[in-house]
């Protein structure tokens, strides 16, 4: 469900000469369907960071016939590894407390539009109909590590996956003497302590762009973090388009159809990644005012940046003071609003 969202990453903004003072180097590599990127003061071996990524895709993906949710959704049960079941647990959960905005379930449906297949196929009303009815995520039954789908159900958790795995790598990677870390997975960066650049500078933090969802060539703002994760959600990363309508990749769980929302892109921020990944896909499904409603009912502990369908952008006070708006980006209006 989830993207290779076109975010520029704080790889472009802060990659520049190494010095003899910091020694930054960086490293990447291919897994879960995009580019993994990342940059570091360590000791400039990321052989764990990349064993684990791909591991971890080689359980969880639900196109490689041998891992753990392929054979879940092929069996129709099977028990789960420790990690695996607490990823789809997580994943439950938010798919509750968001009323089905996130909902881990879709992949019967994902299947059946097969967006990024290059078929260009819309199913019928029947065609959906039949694949909703696959996709209650409270019928899914775990009893210890046994999960059992309800027959027809396939998981998907490509929602949160990249989000899960991306807080893993920047463990990894920033326990080596405590590293400067910028780690990137489709659109989901993670960041701890400060770039090259900006120590140069006498500044903290990595700076993370953030991709105009009217323009992908360019920037909305940027967003200056020392600690966190960055996911992003839009229309504009996996789509086509038929007889004049746009068909996009995230769908609404209610309808069958993609999202009607007036939200361009949804970012996340926050200290967990499986969360902010889920969460930015919820967001968008929601649309600003049900987004608005559901941050200020303190669920989870997150900030957001909403950038809408006519240019404006909608940040929570959290972080207002640490986004700069590209006020010259295309479709782009440079007076913020802060959500309280």
């Amino acid at each position: 469900m989830k993207r290779i969202c076109m975010i520029v990453l704080c790889f472009v903004l802060c990659l520049c000469s190494c010095s003899d003072v910091y020694r930054y180097t960086s490293t990447e590599f291919y897994s879960m369907t995009t580019f993994v990127n990342v940059i570091s003061d360590g000791d400039g071996n990321f052989d764990n960071v990349e064993n684990y990524a791909k591991d971890f895709e080689n359980r969880i993906s639900r196109t490689k016939s041998d891992s753990e949710i392929a054979r879940l959704n092929r069996d129709g049960s099977a028990v789960l590894s420790e990690d695996t079941l607490s990823i789809l647990k997580k994943s439950l959960e938010i798919a509750v407390n968001t009323d089905g905005a996130f909902n881990p379930c879709l992949g019967t449906l994902s299947e059946l539009w097969d967006i990024t297949s290059g078929k260009e196929y819309v199913p019928d009303k029947g065609e959906i109909e039949t694949a909703l009815k696959n996709t209650s995520y409270e019928e899914v039954k775990i009893e210890g590590n046994k999960v059992t789908l309800p027959k027809g159900m396939k998981i998907d958790l490509g929602g949160v996956a990249k989000g899960y795995a991306l807080q893993k790598m920047v463990e990894i990677e920033s326990s080596e003497k405590d590293a400067n870390v910028c780690v990137s997975i489709g659109g989901n960066v993670g960041v701890r302590g400060s770039s090259e650049a900006n120590r140069k500078n006498n500044k903290d933090g990595w700076n993370v762009g953030i991709t105009n969802p009217f323009d992908k060539n360019e920037l909305s703002g940027t967003l200056t973090l020392t600690k966190g994760f960055v996911s992003v959600s839009g229309a504009y990363e996996r789509f086509f388009e038929k007889d004049g309508k746009v068909y996009h990749h995230i769908f609404d769980s209610k309808t069958g159809y993609p999202a009607q929302s007036d939200i361009a892109s949804a970012a996340v921020i926050n200290n967990d990644g499986l969360e902010g990944d889920a969460l930015s896909t919820a967001l968008f499904v929601m649309g600003s005012i049900k987004a608005i409603e559901f941050y200020k009912e303190n669920k989870y502990n997150f900030d957001m940046i909403l950038v809408l369908d006519d240019g404006d952008i909608l940040i929570t006070k959290g972080i207002k003071d640490k986004f700069t708006v590209n006020s010259s980006a295309k479709g782009i209006k440079s007076d913020i609003k802060v959500i309280d």
